[in-house]
């Protein structure tokens, strides 16, 4: 093998029964391999690498399809496949989906949001109790007041992306 973007060669050998060969790998041949093999022979050339492509798209694909349903268990799950650490715009809106379908899952979840919001900003004492305050409310009938400081906090931390979110998020509720 001559370095990595060497070409795989199709054989066939006669010590393995017969069987289609892959640079020493015994295969068994399927209709594609034969109509290769036929058509180009022995000697027919194959790209070594090997890609699974699915309708599904990427974790991020999956996990704005999840968002956009609404469905805790499947935005769990998705945010669970994306790429770690989870962006806090990401987290943001798992916590927003909780707290949209009432989860039991939420108060844990903004707490954590709210841990890294305060770590991974540099948030003062004020701030951070007014982040965990807005995470809280947003579970509750008040929950337009404490978006809206939460909007202004995500804002002023360069989270613009988040607040964004977050805005949509209590438009969808307040219509």
């Amino acid at each position: 093998m001559a370095g990595p973007h060497h070409e795989a060669r199709w054989s066939r050998d006669r010590r393995v029964g017969g069987r289609t060969r892959l640079l020493g790998r015994h295969l068994r041949p399927d209709a594609g391999v034969l109509t290769e093999l036929a058509r180009y022979g022995a000697g027919a050339r194959r790209c070594e690498h090997m890609f699974a492509v699915t309708a599904q798209g990427s974790a991020i694909t999956r996990f704005d399809r999840a968002v956009r349903l609404g469905v805790p268990q499947l935005v769990i799950a998705a945010a669970h496949e994306l790429p770690k650490p989870v962006l806090l715009r990401d987290a943001l809106r798992v916590v927003l989906v909780l707290a949209g379908a009432g989860a039991e899952e939420f108060p844990a979840a903004a707490a954590r949001f709210g841990a890294r919001m305060v770590s991974e900003r540099r948030l003062g004492l004020v701030e951070a109790q007014l982040t965990f305050a807005s995470l809280a409310a947003l579970a509750g009938i008040d929950r337009a007041a404490g978006g809206e400081a939460l909007c202004v906090l995500l804002e002023r931390h360069a989270e613009p992306e988040a607040a964004g979110y977050l805005e949509e998020w209590l438009a969808a509720r307040t219509e």
